[in-house]
Order: C-alpha cells, then structure tokens, then sequence
C-alpha cells in the first residue's frame, strides 16, 4: 500500500507520520510538503514542492506554478491512500476534488487550530 501524506509538515507531524508508518511491513509512506522551513525534519521519503515563488519574474512563477501542479498530481497518482495534515493544498480543493473523483481513500487529521475553523472544517 502507497501512502502520501501531505501537505504541509507542521512540527514535523508528517515526516514523523511518513516514517512510521514506512516500519509496517507492506506499507511505502511519502511526506509531500508544499513550505519548506529550516527547523522542519525531512528525510529520503520527503518531497518537497514549495509553491511560492514572486511575481516579479512571471515567466518564473507561471513555470513554477505548472511543473507544481504537474508534479503533485504525479504523487497523487502514485498514492493508494491520502493522508491530509491541517488542509487542501489548493485554495478551491481541487486537490481534494481530484482523490474524490478517484475514489481513492483520504484520511485528514487535524492537529491545531484548523479544526475552529468551519470552512476549513466543511
């Protein structure tokens, strides 16, 4: 079983997460994270996607914003179960859209304030 978990690596919840669940016999965990930060742990298992880059170079972030999607829809084909730390990687969920079109199972778990916030929440 191929498991992604994503998208953000607060605390390092998703790494963490990722390697345990790599120790079960049968499972392959990735962490996929879309904001890199120095105090963050990551190990061979973790891909990271930063999506932010400015916009004073447009042929740059336009660049960065297709090989982006390209790049996680690749992960998210790759994946047999989804595991959501905190919330959708796309402001309009397409990503979420995406696994429920697939059928794939998706499992979110929510780990901070995220849960007191109910669009978040819907």
């Amino acid at each position: 079983m191929k498991v992604l978990v994503l998208p953000y690596n607060i605390a390092s919840m998703s790494v963490i997460t990722a390697g345990a669940l790599n120790k079960i016999e049968g499972v392959h965990a990735k962490c996929l994270t879309i904001e890199v930060h120095k105090y963050q742990m990551v190990d061979s298992d973790t891909i990271c996607l930063p999506m932010i880059v400015s916009k004073r170079k447009p042929l740059k972030w336009l660049w960065n914003k297709i090989t982006f999607k390209i790049k996680l829809y690749r992960q998210l084909r790759w994946a047999d179960v989804f595991h959501y730390q905190w919330g959708a990687v796309f402001p309009d969920y397409a990503d979420l859209k995406w696994i429920a079109e697939s059928g794939k199972p998706l499992f979110i778990e929510w780990i901070g304030s995220e849960i007191r916030i109910p669009e978040i929440c819907k």
